[in-house]
């Protein structure tokens, strides 16, 4: 597995010229946005190699609802998936936006990229930063 050793488009065909791994593990972040993490996968499904999606701490439900409108586009998709959700439980995204089925997450059947933010939240986590900086262990 090629994980945090590739993150552009570069180092993934070089990795896979060389044989580095029999599957990469690459995050939107990292790969400088969510078109570059498609195109990322496409190499790879050119070289018949699957891509696992990368999750992060401090990955928030905005982030991770616009990243499965591109994932569900990935056809060589990984089904294991470093994921942070558990730590979207109290979030900026209105409640009922990030569903959980059987361990998955479920992509919302709205327009756009079906974000709808909880400014309640927002204002939480905005007083919350003035206050004690980014990432902070305890957000209440």
């Amino acid at each position: 597995m090629a994980d945090q050793s590739v993150c552009t488009i570069t180092g993934v065909i070089d990795g896979i010229r060389r044989g580095v791994g029999d599957i990469y593990v690459v995050g939107f972040s990292e790969a400088g946005g969510l078109l570059p993490l498609k195109k990322i996968a496409a190499c790879l499904e050119g070289a018949h190699l699957p891509l696992n999606r990368k999750g992060m701490v401090g990955e928030t439900g905005a982030s991770t609802l616009a990243a499965l409108q591109v994932l569900v586009t990935i056809p060589n998709l990984a089904g294991g998936r470093q994921m942070m959700h558990q730590l979207l439980a109290k979030d900026i995204v209105v409640d009922g936006l990030l569903m959980f089925e059987g361990g998955r997450i479920q992509v919302p059947e709205r327009p756009g990229l079906g974000i709808e933010l909880d400014l309640d939240q927002v204002a939480k986590f905005a007083r919350n930063y003035e206050k004690v900086g980014q990432y902070p262990m305890n957000p209440n």
